[in-house]
């Protein structure tokens, strides 16, 4: 299946971002938001997008994306998994 999408410059630019910050905070999905970059002809912006926000996305998600104190090895309050659910 094939669909177009025409997205405005401003536009493409924040949906790279977007995947970039993604990609940085759920490294699971890096290769797959990397192929949809390419589709919307920003890999090179991607990659940048990463690279200047990665200290920051690691601040705040932690090494892995789970959160700083997941990050650190702290357990969970007991009863509760990461996330808040029990």
């Amino acid at each position: 299946m094939t669909k177009a999408v025409v997205l405005e410059e401003t536009d493409r630019q924040l949906t790279l971002l977007a995947l970039a910050e993604l990609a940085l905070s759920r490294p699971g999905f890096d290769e797959a938001l990397s192929l949809i970059a390419e589709l919307l002809a920003g890999q090179e912006m991607f990659e940048e997008f990463k690279r200047i926000n990665a200290d920051r996305v690691r601040a705040s998600h932690g090494e892995f994306g789970l959160g700083p104190a997941l990050s650190a090895g702290v357990a969970p309050p007991r009863g509760r998994v990461a996330g808040g659910q029990r």
